[in-house]
């Protein structure tokens, strides 16, 4: 798979890859979580009621995931179903869209890049998700190693 699809999908650059490589986050990427986080929904709901939310980047750590990938639906709810869809890699999952089968081949081998835990109800990756209308990942980047047989 081209690595500027990657790169497109999860929105990082070359300085980006070489920062979470060496377990950091870049200056662009503190930057657009710390934009995220003072303009997010939870930001603005902890404000109405006098609560300043924390939005020290530093505390974010940069973790890896290695492996082959697994790209699953799940459809979940019966009086309003919804699908969502996740990369499993080892034992970790992340939210996707969709579109994830375009950028990444099932089977393949990646390192996958993130912050905060992988669990979809984690801080820092739910809080990157609640301010936006579909499902996100809290992947920073990735890089492919090897294809599948």
């Amino acid at each position: 798979m081209d690595d500027q699809k990657l790169k497109d999908y999860f929105k990082f650059d070359e300085e980006d890859l070489q920062a979470n490589q060496q377990g950091e986050l870049s200056e662009r990427q503190k930057n657009d979580i710390l934009n995220r986080k003072k303009n997010g929904l939870l930001n603005h709901a902890l404000a109405a009621i006098g609560i300043s939310a924390d939005t020290n980047t530093s505390k974010e750590t940069v973790r890896k995931a290695e492996g082959r990938i697994n790209i699953v639906t799940v459809r979940m709810g019966v009086k309003m179903p919804k699908t969502i869809h996740e990369v499993q890699i080892g034992e970790k999952t992340f939210l996707v869209d969709e579109s994830i089968a375009n950028v990444m081949m099932q089977g393949d081998e990646y390192i996958l890049y993130y912050i905060g835990g992988s669990d979809p109800s984690s801080a820092a990756g739910g809080l990157i998700r609640m301010e936006l209308s579909i499902p996100m990942t809290n992947i920073m980047s990735a890089e492919l190693i090897s294809k599948a047989n």
